[in-house]
């Protein structure tokens, strides 16, 4: 018997067996049998691969076509992991039996078609690159993003909104009225003969410097205060109105330290003026005549006017004779215009003080009128021209005494060249006191009293004969320690009271208080 082996055909797959004996029949014609594999397409993910897409591993059946079939398992997949974790082989199902077998390549999912990952084999050998084929997105999946794109929308839209109310005034009353301007607030009318208050104390100046006190000059629409901030700093203010509005602040630097400030506002200009003494020098600003400085020069008293300078009165206390004469160095003046555009002086020395008038002319009409006050330490005393003298303030402490008083006399002329002293009456205890004469002859007299540490400012209204008329009126806020006062009242009644506001560990303030009086005309 003998067997003959047909080598594999070309491209076949199986193999073609023939057998052939020598005592048989003749040999039945070969017979060949095909063995077909279906078309498959593995996929394997692999954790912690770099690559995001799946793997797609395509082989070659026995019949020389390219099939798709699984890779060969990597190093890092492992027969222990979980059934999870292990790489399937999803295999296609086997094409109809009237399918022709094409060899083309399968498509499985979208996202092999986007890889461009690797390249298929061809038939030759060589490596062709992978076509690109369209995405397949089934039907299902567009129709289920379309349905929640549209409940998205359907929901944003019927999302109830959170609407804020419209806000409604309440209305104390039923019927609206239209907004008008409030009424004016009125002035406090003064009783006769009396001075109220007629606002609350306001801050005009938040730095002031105590010494130098504070100058306050009538205006014709308010009142100018004139301070020294520092020691090389004046302040003018200029204030109106019942309420005091600071309609004006002007600031001037100093070569010298200043030690007393006043404020004028001539006709020619638009603007406050500030006059500064840095010695012992008092300005003089009148109604209506031109300022004018009066000051110790030497051993006498002079005027300062319009570039001339006139002698007033030899200086109290002057010692020596001719070119030896020694000017007194403790002598302070004070010294306030008159009606006429003269002026009254009061001059303080240890223990005694001295009176006298001028005339228009700056001319001396009375001799110094001497008061002697027992050795009672005096204050440095206040003046304004009363009638056709003057009438002064000041406050003393008697030999031994404890608390200061403040004390009240008047001068005037008696026509032979000599001043008048008036009675001196004590008025209560206190100090700083300050005078301003009203239009009807009688006095405004502001003063600080209370302890140490505690002064609050009063102001009280006295006759020509010092009698009092009315009570004191506080000026000064409660639990302020306020002192230093100035007054000053116009022809119309109307006046102001500045002072002194400090406090432990602060630079001390100026404030003012409006005030209003009873002509009495």
């Amino acid at each position: 018997m003998a067997s003959n082996v047909h080598p594999p055909a070309a491209g076949g797959a199986a193999v073609g067996i023939d057998r052939t004996d020598d005592d048989s029949t003749p040999p039945a014609p070969a017979t060949r049998r095909t063995l077909v594999f279906p078309k498959a397409t593995a996929q394997l993910e692999l954790p912690g691969d770099p690559w995001d897409g799946p793997i797609e591993a395509i082989v070659k059946s026995g019949d020389g076509y390219p099939r798709m079939g699984p890779p060969p398992l990597p190093p890092r997949a492992r027969a222990d992991s979980r059934p999870s974790e292990r790489p399937t082989l999803p295999t296609l199902p086997p094409p109809p039996p009237d399918s022709t077998d094409s060899g083309e390549e399968i498509v499985l999912s979208g996202s092999v078609l986007e890889s461009d990952r690797g390249d298929i084999p061809s038939s030759s050998g060589s490596l062709e690159p992978r076509p690109r084929s369209r995405r397949w997105i089934p039907a299902s999946v567009i129709a289920n993003v379309t349905l929640a794109a549209t409940l998205l929308v359907v929901l944003f839209l019927d999302e109830p909104r959170v609407v804020n109310p419209p806000r409604v005034p309440n209305v104390a009353f039923v019927e609206r009225t239209p907004l008008v301007a409030p009424p004016p607030m009125r002035e406090p009318t003064p009783p006769s003969g009396a001075c109220v208050r007629t606002g609350t104390a306001r801050v005009v100046a938040r730095r002031a410097q105590l010494g130098p006190g504070v100058d306050v000059t009538p205006l014709d629409t308010g009142f100018g205060l004139g301070l020294a901030a520092s020691a090389t700093e004046a302040v003018g203010v200029r204030i109106e109105g019942s309420s005091l509005r600071i309609a004006e602040t002007i600031r001037v630097r100093s070569p010298m330290a200043p030690k007393h400030v006043a404020t004028t506002f001539p006709d020619d200009a638009d603007a406050l003026d500030l006059r500064i003494d840095a010695d012992d020098a008092r300005t003089i600003v009148p109604d209506e005549a031109a300022a004018f400085r009066v000051a110790p020069r030497g051993a006498f008293l002079v005027a300062d006017a319009n570039g001339r300078t006139r002698t007033l009165w030899p200086l109290p206390g002057v010692t020596g004779h001719g070119r030896f004469l020694r000017a007194p160095t403790d002598v302070v003046v004070r010294a306030a215009p008159t009606d006429e555009g003269g002026l009254v002086a009061a001059l303080k020395r240890p223990g005694l003080l001295y009176f006298g008038v001028a005339d228009a002319s700056l001319v001396a009409t009375t001799t110094l009128a001497s008061l002697g006050r027992a050795n009672a330490t005096i204050g440095t005393p206040s003046i304004t021209a009363l009638g056709g003298g003057g009438a002064v303030a000041w406050a003393e402490r008697a030999p031994g005494a404890h608390d200061w008083s403040v004390v009240l006399t008047t001068f005037s002329p008696d026509g032979e060249g000599k001043a008048n002293i008036g009675p001196v009456r004590a008025i209560g205890t206190g100090m700083s006191p300050s005078l301003a004469a009203l239009p009807d002859g009688d006095l405004l007299v502001a003063y600080a009293e209370g302890p140490p540490g505690g002064h609050r400012v009063v102001a009280r209204r006295f006759s020509r004969e010092l009698s009092p008329r009315g009570d004191a009126i506080v000026l000064s806020p409660e639990a302020t320690n306020a002192g230093q006062p100035t007054a000053s009242v116009r022809a119309d009644g109307r006046g102001v009271v500045a002072f002194f506001a400090a406090e432990r560990g602060r630079p001390a303030s100026v404030l003012a208080t409006p005030v209003v009086c009873d002509p009495g005309l």
